[in-house]
């Protein structure tokens, strides 16, 4: 389900070498079996199409309410195919879908485009999914925005979804989601709620524990990249005062449909009103564009978000044109006139301003920062940071082996959880035993969670966090409440035995962990061939060379990785696949033994 349906989808119908921002093009929404049900963290969407940002096939994936609501509309999935003359919104009332004029709210945000429709829907309860003007506007990085902060946000969805003039999707469903054994299923899905409540891994990363412990702290501060992926250290980050700013700012704590962890945070800005968030947005709007300010990082977000923008392109782009003014190769000219200082509140704000409107040096960046940096100037292509043409999470990714093989052969910015996430956590302080127990158990050695090798046990490690990344968004539930589970658990794999028996109880069809995990494999060996049909080969599974260098100063300073020992794991990763190492794709006999026979990977 979920995932994988997309990604079948768009194998069988999407046809090979097409523009990505044309009618040919495919907006897949899909659910999951889990979705909208009592399951904890059961309010996921996946998001699939071919991407504007590197023309690959890319997957994304939201939260929220809006994925449930569809669910109790009856429906688990929604293509969307051609493109309509003038703009449209489709609103879904349970079995009933109607497509209406939406010339009115072409030009609105996202937030105003919510409360417009519920208003002339007559009913509050209306879950609206919409882009704002930069998806209108076909902006490369536009995200899909539902709520005040759950967005669908990678690889340009907004601008597919603004190419077919398409928007906003108002659901309103109140049929529930049928279940083949509910008291069988009630009684698995309260079960684990408890647990849940109970885990260390729970009690460590949910509502109980203040921000300033978490995201502001000095270990985790520790893990990050600032600027334009420049140091490991930046001085002002201890210095942001966060207890002072969320005392006073933060509303309550927000989750998505289902969750009992309620990891976001509602805050009020004034002068530009509220907004949700968590991790990346963060990341992407404090230390990526060295803003010592939390206030204007508030404001940026909720500014982004009402617009329809990826929050880490944006900030990684912001970053790009700060390093480049720093460095003498643009000038305030090339900016229109601002200079691009770093930190600078007004550089911040009004970039993502002129981004989103597409106004002036806008229209520039709104095409992605390969294109802006062939169009600035020869030397800027030095300062580009890009995997597979996007900006990467803000971690020290060259201090961590596995977590950085994960992010040469994913797709598009793979986030470290699982086992990547734990290879990062070593790092931290905190007790190392259990965690290295669990290597031991699992991948044969503890050097697949410790950093400074390339082995064969983290080359498995890195194979089965994709595997473990892929089942939630097949089921339709969260990646982080299963990983916030995890962290604090004896049992690595209760959490899949327990996915595996709700899935039963739901469907009626016979599941194990076994089954989920080659369903999982079955999604990255199909989406690999997926991508191979526009082109993907070894050669595109590569990281920028600021991952081969060290970070003059941080936690990890002096710590790079080695070019040849990576691409020698990454012959050993597409060994331990199933995968020719020369070209980086399935074999045939692969693709036969997942019931994948058949499947077209070439472009031609």
């Amino acid at each position: 389900g979920g995932r994988g349906i997309g990604s079948r989808i768009l194998n069988d119908e999407l046809p090979r070498g097409i523009d990505p921002l044309g009618p040919e093009n495919l907006l897949i929404l899909s659910n999951g079996p889990l979705s909208g049900t009592a399951a904890p963290g059961s309010g996921r969407v996946d998001v699939a199409a071919k991407s504007p940002m590197n023309g690959y096939r890319a997957v994304t994936n939201f939260g929220g309410y809006w994925g449930a609501e569809l669910m109790h509309a009856g429906f688990a999935h929604l293509i969307v195919q051609g493109a309509s003359d003038t703009p449209v919104y489709v609103v879904i009332e349970n079995e009933n879908v109607a497509i209406r004029d939406a010339r009115h709210l072409w030009g609105l945000d996202t937030y105003e485009t919510a409360t417009r429709l519920r208003r002339e829907l007559n009913d509050e309860e209306f879950q609206v999914l919409s882009i704002g003007p930069a998806g209108e506007r076909l902006v490369r990085f536009a995200s899909i925005l539902t709520g005040l902060g759950d967005a669908a946000g990678r690889s340009g969805m907004g601008a597919v979804m603004g190419s077919k003039r398409l928007k906003a999707i108002a659901v309103r469903g109140t049929r529930g989601v049928e279940l083949s054994d509910p008291p069988r299923f009630m009684e698995l899905a309260s079960d684990l709620h408890r647990r849940l409540r109970e885990s260390p891994g729970f009690k460590e990363s949910a509502r109980s524990k203040p921000v300033t412990d978490s995201m502001f702290s000095k270990s985790y501060e520790n893990l990050l990249a600032f600027g334009n992926y420049e140091d490991g250290r930046w001085d002002q980050f201890s210095k942001l005062e966060p207890e002072k700013f969320f005392s006073r700012r933060q509303l309550r704590r927000a989750g998505c449909f289902g969750c009992p962890m309620q990891c976001m945070h509602l805050v009020e800005v004034p002068g530009a009103g509220c907004g949700i968030s968590f991790c990346t947005p963060f990341l992407s709007f404090l230390g990526t564009v060295w803003n010592e300010d939390l206030t204007t990082m508030w404001e940026a977000i909720i500014l982004a978000n009402r617009f329809g923008l990826d929050v880490v392109e944006t900030g990684g782009i912001i970053a790009l044109l700060m390093e480049l003014y720093r460095e003498g190769v643009i000038s305030p000219a090339a900016t229109d006139g601002i200079p691009m200082a770093r930190g600078d509140r007004r550089a911040i704000l009004e970039t993502i301003r002129k981004i989103a409107m597409r106004e002036g040096v806008g229209d520039l960046l709104a095409e992605g920062p390969l294109r802006t940096a062939e169009a600035l100037d020869r030397r800027a292509h030095e300062f580009l940071v890009l995997v597979k043409n996007h900006f990467p999470h803000g971690y020290q990714f060259p201090a961590f082996e596995g977590a950085s093989l994960l992010q040469a052969v994913g797709s598009a910015d793979p986030f470290p959880t699982y086992g990547t996430g734990v290879e990062i956590r070593l790092s931290m302080p905190g007790p190392r035993e259990k965690m290295l127990a669990e290597a031991r158990e699992l991948f044969g050695s503890e050097e697949a969670y410790l950093t400074g090798n390339y082995s064969l046990s983290k080359v498995r490690m890195v194979i089965d966090a994709e595997h473990r990344s892929r089942i939630p968004d097949l089921l339709g539930v969260c990646i982080y409440v299963i990983d916030g589970y995890i962290k604090g658990s004896s049992e690595p794999f209760f959490f899949y035995d327990r996915l595996a028996d709700l899935y039963q109880a739901a469907s009626g069809k016979p599941m194990n962990r076994e089954a989920l995990f080659t369903a999982a494999e079955r999604v990255v060996n199909l989406e690999r061939c997926l991508d191979a049909r526009e082109g993907l080969t070894r050669k595109q599974d590569a990281l920028p060379q600021r991952f081969f260098r060290s970070f003059p100063g941080g936690a990890h300073r002096g710590k790079r990785l080695d070019p040849q020992k990576m691409e020698e794991m990454k012959s050993l990763y597409y060994k331990t696949r199933g995968w020719d190492p020369e070209s980086g794709l399935p074999r045939p006999e692969k693709l036969e033994q997942l019931g994948l026979k058949g499947i077209v990977q070439t472009p031609d």
